[in-house]
């Protein structure tokens, strides 16, 4: 699913936002089949972005509560557990 995302460079919304959105869609949809997010340097590879881009998208999604990090072993897609009442 994520490499199936492509971002925008002509826009005025900002790289990071753009994949953010997309991000955050797929994780709010169990679209993603892995509860790890790709590493910083091989999504900015192959979305042909800087290293930057995917560090402010993926603390941007850390402050947002969908996901967290584990220092060394990378970005995590935090459970959300539906409550049925």
């Amino acid at each position: 699913m994520i490499k199936d995302i492509t971002l925008d460079k002509t826009l005025d919304t900002p790289l990071y936002v753009q994949l953010y959105e997309n991000l955050k869609f797929l994780i709010v949809e169990n679209k993603l089949e892995d509860e790890k997010l790709p590493s910083i340097r091989s999504l900015a590879k192959s979305l042909a972005v800087n290293n930057i881009t995917i560090i402010n998208t993926y603390k941007l999604l850390e402050k947002e509560g969908y996901v967290y990090s584990v220092e060394g072993s990378g970005t995590y897609i935090k459970k959300v557990e539906n409550d049925i009442t």
